[in-house]
């Protein structure tokens, strides 16, 4: 089980860094640069587990410093959940549309995308909510996953 608050349903801040319009941003301690995002992404890809808001997360100085009060409860960042949750729909349409080896076809369509770890981390959280390993997603705006022009990874 994780170690902080998850609440059934998260928003995404201003400061995501997932949110399209804070890539490359400059920031103190490069929370926004290309090499940080991509280190975020490969924990989140690869289902090294949770990816705390760092607006809610003041266990981490880095965090800290970017703007979480030591009050806060820490909770689950609403950006890395829309960007697992638009992976795990790709990999369900090709599904859908009957690939015998969806998983080489995603990786072959998505290079960066999640690893099978990641999709084995993420498809057990958003599914069964008794599962004893993991916890289960919280709730976020369906908006989030769709849209592509807020939410990214840095490629």
């Amino acid at each position: 089980m994780n170690k902080f608050e998850n609440p059934d349903h998260v928003k995404m801040c201003e400061q995501c860094p997932w949110r399209r319009s804070n890539h490359g941003k400059r920031q103190e301690n490069g929370f926004y640069t290309k090499a940080n995002l991509r280190r975020l992404w490969k924990e989140v890809r690869s289902g090294e587990g949770v990816q705390t808001c760092h607006l809610t997360d003041p266990n981490h100085p880095e965090h800290v410093a970017a703007g979480a009060a030591e009050s806060a409860t820490p909770h689950e960042c609403a950006g890395s959940i829309a960007l697992v949750a638009r992976e795990i729909r790709k990999f369900e349409k090709l599904i859908e549309e009957g690939y015998d080896d969806p998983y080489r076809e995603y990786k072959r369509r998505e290079s960066r995308g999640m690893g099978r770890e990641g999709f084995w981390y993420w498809m057990m959280r958003a599914g069964d909510s008794s599962n004893m390993l993991t916890e289960k997603l919280p709730t976020i705006d369906a908006n989030l996953v769709e849209d592509e022009e807020l939410v990214g990874r840095y490629e």
